[in-house]
């Protein structure tokens, strides 16, 4: 009896690991699915999904039981919280990249996502907070929400005009310095890039013609705004541009930039009009006149992490 006891309490003190996989292959661990075999984590507990280390290069195809598979998924949480992990090689076989996948992998630099992905799942790479380098196919069609959140160190990122929906907080709290919004976008979700502290420049497409509410709340180094929106007034803005609970807007410190012919229509329009000034540019002038400021402010972005390392 002492000892069924001493066993039951021990299940909860020490939970038993449960095995995630159905076999492993040079240290990768895979799941059998019909159309192939996906990659996954070791176990199932989600504090445990850190066995995987350095550089990882998943393969195209696996042999399992005289059998050739291709690879053709990343599970949910396969990378999950692994932070010896900094780069992984992900082959043109995969179609699909669970939610999770790759969220607190906190040393992960660089990735290229494969070709044939539709979507980046939700929280795929939360809390990345190296990752700097991420190459988006032509062909993703939707960036979940917080699929980038937390990516500290992700200064500039291009996203490809076959994207129609970027979900709510999916770059909250990165570092993006810059950020061209495709003409294939016609809603700015909530809090899609709130708290982006460095970020000073916003490209926004005529596309667009829904900006929700602290879309771009907290940026606090906003200061220019490029609007291809031919007509304000069709646009619905919804406190965009929200600062604290004292300050509802800091678009009165942000210069604005339109195209030629419609400054006017922009000062009789709320909220633009709130802008410090009204300029018109055409592409190629707001790109040379931004350039050098993007230049600017990656070079004090460099180096304030010296002097933070330093200090530490």
């Amino acid at each position: 009896m002492r000892g069924k006891l001493l066993l039951f309490l021990c299940s909860f003190l020490f939970p038993f690991q449960v095995l995630a996989y159905d076999f492993e292959i040079n240290g990768i661990f895979y799941n059998k699915k019909f159309e192939g075999v996906e990659v996954t984590c070791q176990f199932k507990n989600e504090g445990n999904q850190s066995t995987y280390s350095g550089y990882v290069v998943i393969p195209d195809t696996v042999v399992y039981e005289g059998k050739r598979y291709p690879v053709t998924s990343i599970d949910n949480y396969a990378f999950y919280n692994c932070g010896a992990l900094d780069s992984i090689f992900i082959p043109n076989t995969v179609v699909n990249i669970g939610y999770d996948a790759f969220r607190k992998c906190i040393n992960l630099v660089s990735v290229i996502l494969p070709k044939r992905i539709k979507e980046i799942s939700m929280f795929c790479f939360e809390n990345c907070s190296k990752l700097s380098s991420v190459i988006i196919p032509n062909g993703v069609s939707r960036i979940c929400h917080n699929a980038f959140w937390g990516c500290i160190n992700l200064q500039e990122i291009e996203i490809p005009s076959s994207v129609k929906v970027i979900e709510s907080d999916a770059f909250k709290i990165c570092g993006l310095i810059s950020i061209e919004i495709p003409d294939s976008i016609v809603c700015i979700n909530e809090s899609t890039f709130a708290f982006c502290e460095s970020l000073i420049s916003v490209k926004i497409p005529p596309s667009v013609t829904k900006i929700c509410k602290n879309a771009f709340h907290n940026c606090s180094s906003l200061s220019y705004l490029y609007v291809q929106i031919q007509n304000p007034k069709s646009c619905n803005v919804e406190n965009a541009f929200s600062y604290s609970m004292y300050e509802s807007s800091y678009l009165n410190r942000i210069k604005l930039c339109v195209s030629h012919g419609n400054s006017e229509v922009f000062k009789e329009t709320l909220p633009w009009k709130k802008c410090k000034e009204i300029e018109e540019f055409d592409y190629d002038e707001f790109n040379a006149f931004i350039s050098p400021k993007i230049v600017k402010q990656k070079k004090n972005r460099t180096r304030s992490a010296k002097l933070q390392f330093k200090r530490q």
